[in-house]
């Protein structure tokens, strides 16, 4: 094997064990999330926007139609049953 492909194998290794910017954003977003989560320890309201379709918006950033690691840190308060189950009971 000649030394120039020794160095392009080596440095694409070492690229690819370098955390990248988006992996580093996402984890300083998930800390952010994390200490939001944190200071809204119990029943919180997320405010909501709807349009003209019926389509409804989050207007924070904080709020459950977000990625499932968020998503995950919600417990809905005074929750009832929807559908077939709301009506036999």
């Amino acid at each position: 094997m000649e030394k120039a492909q020794q160095n392009s194998g080596t440095r694409s290794a070492t690229r690819l064990t370098r955390p990248t910017e988006a992996s580093l954003g996402d984890r300083v977003l998930f800390a952010e999330d994390m200490i939001t989560a944190e200071t809204l320890k119990g029943p919180f309201y997320t405010p909501m926007n709807c349009d003209w379709r019926g389509r409804v918006y989050a207007l924070s950033h904080f709020n459950f139609q977000r990625e499932d690691r968020v998503r995950a840190l919600f417990l809905f308060a005074n929750g009832e049953p929807i559908g077939a189950e709301a009506s036999t009971g």
